[in-house]
């Protein structure tokens, strides 16, 4: 076997890598409007929304569509911490001005990509109108 490089070389690196499970899980943060909210006991880590930007195409590998932020703390973050974020979320929503979320495909809800970090910022017609000092 030759591993010094050449066509060989970047066939076993491709063979490696499909054994390692999460040698390619990322974070992305994205900014995006929320499309809906989605709140439930027992499923899908409690509550969800629907970013308005496409997951795939930030490059995370995980189901499109719905981000879990995990309110019931299944992945093992708090769930105060959890429903703090769902609150800017769901603010963000009502006043319709866009958020940051990090999402991170290596920790999912089946199939659905955790939500880390969530911060809430003015859409750009509310930030043009703010007095600067």
């Amino acid at each position: 076997m030759d591993f010094q490089g050449g066509r060989n070389g970047a066939i076993y690196f491709v063979l490696l890598m499909s054994l390692v499970p999460n040698a390619f899980a990322g974070t992305a943060w994205i900014d995006t409007a929320v499309e809906r909210t989605f709140t439930v006991e027992g499923a899908f880590g409690e509550c969800m929304f629907k970013p308005s930007v496409s997951l795939a195409e930030q490059g995370l590998n995980c189901t499109d569509g719905w981000v879990t932020l995990d309110c019931a703390g299944t992945l093992g973050g708090s769930k105060s911490g959890a429903m703090l974020k769902y609150n800017e979320v769901v603010l963000s929503r009502i006043t319709k001005n866009n958020i940051w979320v990090r999402v991170n495909d290596a920790k999912q809800i089946n199939g659905w990509c955790l939500g880390d970090r969530v911060q809430a910022f003015p859409s750009p017609d509310v930030a043009s109108d703010a007095v600067e000092e």
